[in-house]
């Protein structure tokens, strides 16, 4: 009796960590939360989109369906450096942090000497 009402507890853990989906929360290097950063639900095998969203106001994001297939997070916005991540099997996928993409330019400046 005692080892059927272990089982059911583990398996309702189970079931109900996997419910939760994938969640997580998006900084810069100043710890700042990020909001409107792309977050993109890829398939492993063949990197086909699975789904995306978007962080709120306080960089967190949320996907609520559950993946089957191996996939990972890619995470993207204008001015910082694209972060992947893998998804680890509680769906929480902690913190990310994103840096500043640091951007040269080809341009010159010419004078004209007159």
């Amino acid at each position: 009796m005692a080892r059927l009402f272990l089982s059911s507890i583990l398996f309702s853990t189970l079931l109900s960590s996997m419910a939760q989906g994938i969640t997580g929360k998006v900084v810069d290097e100043n710890n700042t939360p990020l909001d409107f950063v792309n977050v993109v639900l890829i398939n492993k095998a063949d990197s086909t989109f699975i789904s995306g969203t978007i962080t709120n106001e306080e960089g967190i994001f949320l996907f609520e369906e559950t993946v089957d297939a191996p996939a990972f997070l890619k995470f993207s916005s204008t001015g910082y450096t694209s972060v992947s991540k893998d998804i680890p099997s509680t769906g929480n996928v902690g913190i990310i942090t994103m840096t500043h993409e640091s951007v040269s330019t080809p341009y010159k400046v010419l004078k004209s000497c007159s």
